[in-house]
Formats: C-alpha cells, structure tokens, sequence
C-alpha cells in the first residue's frame, strides 16, 4: 500500500503543481493589473476542482491501469485512487480560499470570496463529477456503453459548467443563491444529493472496474 501512495504521490504532486501556479498567477494578476483583466479567472477560482481534478483523472487511465497489470490487487488501487481524488479536490479548495481570501484583501470590488462553510458544497459537488470521469472508463466496451460513456462526459460537462454559472456571482445570478455555505438550507440538500450521488457512481465505478479487462 505504501509503495502505491507513493506511486499515485506523483500524480498527485504534478496536478498540485498546475494548481498552484494558477493560482499564484491569477493572484498576482489581480494584484498589479486591473481587475477586469483576470475577472472571469478571479470568480471562477473557487469551481476550479469541478474541471482541474476531473480532467486530470479521466486522463489517467494507463496511470491506474499499471498496478493492476503488474499484480496490484485492485481493491488497493481503486482505493488509493479514491483518496487521491479526495485530496486533490480538498487542496484545490484550499489554495481556492487562499486565493479568494488574498484578492479580497486588497480589493474591495472583489467579493466572490470562498469561505470554509463554502468547502463541503464544492467539494460533493466536485467528487460528483469526478467519480462520473472516473465511471466513463471503466464501463464496458459495447457499442451501448460507448454511447454511454459519451452521454456520461457530455453530462459532466453541462454539470459542471451549470455548476459554475450557479456560483460565479459575476454573471448575474440573483443574491439570494450567496453567500455559498453548506448550514443554509438550500445549499446543504444541494450538498448532501451530491454526496449521494457521489457515493452512488463510487459504488458503480467499483463494480465495473473489478470485472474490467485492464489494458495499457
């Protein structure tokens, strides 16, 4: 188990990396050019874990295929790969509050400021589309599951940017949907659906990648 931490740390590390130099460049944007410039990045800093973390995992497929081709009981794996998304998405969230908190500190026209009630209702939202990137690889190779798998990623990408346009507050979505915080009714049946569902494409994804024929 330990050498497969350290296997996926890679992964991990280079997804991080990206993050962070996001980050540190639309931070420093904001700081010493006007706002307008990096606007549209600025506000959308917060929603970064439903496009960065998916993305990065749907690509990964020979990354997770490899331990299991050389002998790496796939439950191990599959679970390593779970704590990888998790974590990716927490420190996502965490460099998008440093962020927020950052720009708003020098600017006060900036309020699309993420606070930590905020984390938990980004973070189901975001494990959501990742475990439907994650399914779209390992469901079977029929004609049917190939349209499946197309529907899949054409949904992650309209819940995703649904998603998005629902937070960022720049485009005009009513006050009464801010601030974004999982205690607020609204927020917190959002939250918990998302885990549900989360849980729910976890389990399914399980189940199709323990009977996957895994090729490299």
């Amino acid at each position: 188990m330990r050498n497969l931490v350290r296997y996926f740390g890679l992964t991990f590390l280079q997804y991080i990396g990206v993050v962070m130099a996001f980050v540190v460049l639309v931070v420093l944007g904001a700081r010493y050019t006007p706002l307008s410039l990096f606007e549209s990045y600025t506000y959308m800093m917060p929603t970064m874990g439903l496009w960065l973390a998916p993305l990065t995992l749907a690509g990964c497929h020979s990354t997770m295929a490899l331990p299991t081709y050389f002998g790496v009981r796939r439950w191990n794996t599959f679970l390593c790969v779970q704590i990888l998304a998790v974590v990716m998405e927490l420190c996502t969230l965490a460099l998008a509050v440093l962020g927020t908190t950052l720009i708003a500190s020098w600017n006060p026209e900036y309020d699309m400021v993420l606070s930590v009630g905020g984390i938990p209702v980004l973070l189901a939202a975001s494990l959501t589309v990742t475990e439907m990137a994650l399914l779209a690889q390992y469901l079977p190779r029929g004609a049917k599951q190939r349209t499946a798998s197309i529907l899949m990623f054409l949904i992650m990408i309209v819940l995703s940017c649904s998603i998005t346009i629902g937070f960022v507050k720049a485009i005009g979505i009513p006050l009464a949907l801010f601030p974004i915080h999982a205690l607020r009714p609204g927020w917190a049946v959002f939250t918990l659906v998302c885990a549900a569902v989360a849980v729910i494409l976890g389990v399914a994804t399980w189940r199709f990648y323990r009977k996957a024929v895994i090729r490299l």
